[in-house]
C-alpha cells in the first residue's frame, strides 16, 4: 500500500481519480470476460440447445433440489434416459459438495458428465454422456 501511495502522491487530485477509474474499468472488463463457455439459465434451455439429439417426453426431474440444482428435467433420447440439471455455478464442484448429489444413483448404472453449470445424468454409459456434451459444445 505504501508503494501505491508513493506512486500516486506526485499526481494531482484529478489525475489520481482518472487513474483509479481506469484501473476499475480494466478490472471490470477482466471480470466480465473471464468465465466464457456455456452458462445455461435452466434445464429447458439446455434441452433446446441440442443440435444432433432430439430429446422428447421431457418432464420435471424429481431430485432437482436434492442434488442442489436450480432446475432439472428428465428426457428420453434415442430410447435412452437423460436427466439434465443446471446449477448456480460450477456444476461438478457444487454437486460434489452435497452428499446426495455426489452419491446420486451410484447403486444403478448411471454416469454424470458436466459442462460448466450443467450436469447430465445418463443411464447408458459415459460415452453417451460425452456425445451429448459434444453436441452442446457445437
Amino acid at each position: 500500500m505504501r508503494y501505491l501511495t508513493s506512486i500516486l502522491e506526485p499526481l494531482g487530485g484529478e489525475m489520481k481519480l482518472v487513474l483509479i477509474m481506469l484501473v476499475a474499468v480494466v478490472v471490470g472488463l477482466m471480470a466480465a470476460c473471464s468465465g466464457g463457455g456455456m452458462q445455461s439459465a435452466n434445464a429447458q434451455e439446455v434441452v433446446d440447445s441440442f443440435n444432433e439429439f432430439d430429446l422428447q417426453n421431457c418432464d420435471e426431474a424429481l431430485f432437482t433440489l436434492r442434488v442442489g440444482a436450480n432446475s432439472g428435467i428428465r428426457c428420453e433420447v434415442d430410447q435412452r434416459t437423460v436427466e439434465i440439471y443446471t446449477f448456480d455455478g460450477d456444476a461438478e464442484a457444487l454437486c460434489n459438495n452435497l452428499e446426495f448429489c455426489r452419491n446420486y444413483m451410484s447403486q444403478w448404472t448411471t454416469d454424470k458428465v458436466y459442462l460448466e453449470n450443467v450436469m447430465l445424468v445418463v443411464y447408458d454409459g459415459v460415452d453417451f454422456g460425452n456425445a451429448l456434451i459434444a453436441d452442446l459444445q457445437k
